[in-house]
């Protein structure tokens, strides 16, 4: 979806709006936060999503938790 760009207009805004409240993103590519709370999907170049990895990444984010 962040081809289209009004929608990645919209994530930018509020991509930033949660980095001002605190939240990161999790991840680790520029700007990205390893133990950051936020987690972001992207789609796949036919327009499909992993449900299996973002079971994974939430896994990984709660185990990582205290």
């Amino acid at each position: 979806m962040l081809n289209n760009a009004t929608y990645r207009r919209k994530w930018k805004a509020k991509k930033a709006w949660y980095a001002s409240h605190g939240i990161h993103q999790r991840g680790a590519g520029p700007g990205d936060d390893p133990h950051g709370s936020l987690i972001v999907t992207v789609d796949g170049p036919n327009g499909s999503i992993s449900s299996a990895e973002i079971e994974r990444l939430v896994d990984e984010s709660a185990a990582s938790r205290p």
